[in-house]
């Protein structure tokens, strides 16, 4: 994460001010920003190992970089979400702005299970791997989606995207995510909540979690879905004059 959020972010820093044809609200925050980023997510990480064979000042560092890392995202927020756009948005802007609302929202939650008291329960549960799949589904790879959306027609000198399947691919993707992440994080409440009572056993446990197991996997299957439509979208942008020869 701490490579690839960067990278996504210097994706949204290069375009959305470009496509929306505005500067950077407050820019002079900017710099402070990357430094921050830099210093507080390399060392937010430890604060998963809550418990482990490491020193205590290396977790107590960790929980509170974790917290103190909503100040850079605050920063982005602040840089990027107050640009004004004009006219209906496109599926490349789309992507961005969904970025920009899961990495917030990714931020905020990381925040919370870093602290110890919610670690407790919720490291080793669907709420840490939620965590992660807002990371790199949502705050990485849809500034990248947007990317492709952006450079594929410019490298091809031609508009080739079917734009009904780039929307369809932006709202599956987003419904996707998101219903997978929340059942996560609703079954790692509901089983770390479980496993901090002694009386109940484990496959009591296991028990209690399967529905949102089983419409976790609806959930995946959205996401399939929008992979299945970026695939076909992608293979028509690529072969359209072979496909859809010209007369």
């Amino acid at each position: 994460i701490l490579w690839l959020l960067p990278v996504a972010l210097a994706v949204v820093y290069g375009l959305i001010p470009r496509l929306a044809g505005r500067s950077l609200c407050r820019s002079n925050l900017a710099p402070l920003g990357f430094w921050l980023l830099i210093l507080f997510g390399g060392w937010a990480g430890l604060s998963r190992l809550i418990g482990g064979p490491i020193p205590a000042w290396m977790t107590s560092t960790g929980v509170v970089s974790g917290i103190l890392f909503l100040i850079p995202v605050l920063i982005v927020m602040i840089n990027l979400l107050g640009i004004r756009w004009h006219g209906a948005k496109t599926t490349v802007q789309q992507f961005l702005i969904g970025g920009l609302s899961l990495l917030l929202t990714a931020a905020i939650l990381a925040s919370f299970v870093s602290i110890p008291g919610i670690s407790a329960f919720a490291r080793f549960t669907g709420v840490t791997a939620s965590v992660d799949l807002l990371w790199l589904m949502g705050a990485v790879s849809f500034p990248l989606f947007g990317v492709l959306y952006l450079a594929l027609p410019s490298l091809l000198g031609r508009d080739c995207w079917v734009s009904s399947l780039s929307g369809l691919h932006y709202w599956l993707s987003f419904a996707g995510l998101g219903a997978v992440a929340a059942l996560l994080i609703l079954d790692g409440l509901v089983a770390g909540l479980a496993l901090q009572d002694s009386v109940v056993s484990f496959l009591n446990i296991t028990s209690y979690v399967q529905p949102f197991h089983v419409l976790e996997c609806a959930g995946r299957l959205i996401l399939v879905a929008a992979a299945a439509v970026i695939a076909v979208n992608f293979t028509r942008a690529l072969a359209a004059d072979f496909l859809f020869p010209k007369k």
